[in-house]
Parts: structure tokens; sequence; C-alpha cells
């Protein structure tokens, strides 16, 4: 040691109140950093910040965001394809939620391409995917006990569902999303998931894409037992009706075709998709005719 150098001494409760000093500045420096001005571009993130008991800093939402009934009062900000811009900018957020599968990549890059700070979540394709996003997001609001208890809860009543239809049988299920294209999901979409935890089959979990365009004829080759109509797109009621000239398909000669509102199956968070698997599954497996 340098004979110039002199040692400092402070007895330990001195060091013990330095630390803490230095404890509390860094939790102030990341309280700091937390966001306080948040925009949501899209409904599943809206009603999952709300879940987190964060909507106090939510400042701006797409006109899609509807639920919690809140949420409607937020100043809106576009759509989730073409959310306005100039209208984000003026209301100076400091944190840009986005989902990539949902939101247009372009307007995504355009806001970061500005200077704006933007998270994009991958596009959830089941259940664990939704899970690990609810997770991510509750870390950057600084809200991870409450999810973890929210997430708990979920996983419990999962997996009592999935207990439920372990012994019975796994009817054939046509979900159907469009009418003109025919569109339906495959394999890769949290809808087959649903699908599969209520106890069904899903009868195109075989294709690749997501949201395949398909033809009657493969759906009456394919003889679902059970016909999920999806009100989106261009899928309504009346759809039904449509089904029941084919009566050599097994869901319409059993009577067993069902209109769902897409809000309830198709919102990627976790009431949502509990609430999903619960109403399926509760379909899917009724007797013919009950």
């Amino acid at each position: 040691m340098d004979r110039h150098t002199k040692l400092i001494y402070l007895p330990p409760h001195r060091w013990l109140i330095l630390i803490v000093l230095f404890g509390l500045i860094l939790f102030e420096a990341y309280a700091d950093q937390s966001p306080k001005r948040i925009v949501s571009l899209a409904p599943s993130v809206t009603e999952s910040i709300y879940a987190l008991n964060a909507q106090d800093n939510l400042i701006g939402v797409t006109t899609y965001c509807d639920y919690p009934l809140d949420a409607k009062n937020k100043p809106k900000l576009g759509t989730l394809i073409s959310p306005n811009i100039e209208k984000v900018l003026s209301i100076n957020p400091d944190l840009i939620l986005t989902i990539i599968g949902v939101n247009r990549i372009q307007a995504i890059e355009k806001l970061k391409n500005l200077g704006l700070k933007v998270i994009a979540f991958p596009e959830s394709n089941n259940f664990n995917d939704i899970i690990n996003n609810f997770l991510h997001l509750s870390e950057i609001l600084d809200k991870k006990t409450i999810a973890e208890e929210i997430i708990k809860t979920a996983k419990n009543e999962m997996n009592k569902l999935t207990e439920e239809i372990t012994s019975v049988s796994h009817p054939r299920v046509f979900w159907q999303v469009n009418v003109k294209p025919l569109v339906t999901v495959g394999k890769n979409t949290f809808a087959n998931n649903i699908i599969e935890l209520s106890g069904g089959t899903n009868i195109f979990s075989d294709v690749k894409d997501k949201y395949p365009r398909i033809n009657y004829e493969e759906v009456i080759l394919r003889n679902p037992q059970v016909i999920i109509l999806v009100t989106m797109g261009d899928v309504t009621a009346e759809q039904q009706l449509f089904w029941q000239k084919f009566k050599q398909i097994d869901a319409v000669h059993n009577n067993q075709i069902y209109v769902i509102d897409a809000n309830l199956v198709c919102k990627p968070t976790i009431t949502c998709f509990l609430a999903g698997v619960k109403t399926i599954k509760g379909l899917i497996h009724k007797e013919p005719d009950e």
C-alpha cells in the first residue's frame, strides 16, 4: 500500500446507513424509469393493463379497446392497422405497447423511427404464450406480484378443466372465422389450443398455415362432429342456416352448430382464454339436442 494512502474508518452502523441510502438512490432511479404515460395499441394489452391495476398510467388506446368499459373513456388513437401517429406524438407517451402480427410492422417501425420507446410483444399462439406475455408486461409495469397471483389462479383453473376431459372422447371440431373466402384455424393458433384444451380435435390441425383458406368439400370430407362459427370477418349467425343443407355432416345431423362471439375466444388474455375454454368445452361435450 502506498504510504500516502489513508484508510477511512467508519463504524459498522455508519456503513449500514450508507448502504441503505445507496439502495434508496437506486430504487428512486429505477422508479423514475418505470413508464408513467403508456399507450396501448392492442385490445388484449389494454385489458391486461387493467388486470394489473395499472390503468391510471394508460393515456391512449385504439378504437377497438372497449373492455373493460372504462377503456372506452381513454383517448382514442386510431385503429390496430392504422394508429394516428400525430395523435400519439401529441400526448407525449414514454412507452407504446404493440403486438407483432396484430399491429402492422410498418406502424411499429415508424413509431420507433420517431424516437418513441416501443415494445412489441410476440403474437400469442397458445395459453403458455399468453402467460409469458402477461408476465413480461407485469415486469415492465412493475406489477409482477399481482401477475404471479393471477397466473397461479389461472393455471389451477386450467388444470381442473383439462382433468375433466381426460377420460372423454375428443369430437372433431370445425372452427370457422370467415365466409368468403372460407377460412378456418390451423395448428399454430390459440384457437386451436382452445379446442384442444376443451377436449376437442381441430379437423384442420394438420395444416401449417395459421388461417388457411379451404373449401366446403374439404369440410364435408373431414366430417366434423361440432361446428363453431366465430362472429368475425363476415361470419354471422345466418351462417348457421347455411350449414343446415349439408345433412351428411355429423355436426349438422346432430344439430351441433354453435355461434360464438369473437370477443369470447379471440382475445389473447388470460381471462378471455379461460372463458373461451370453459364455453367451448361445454358446447363440444353436449349430448346431441341437449
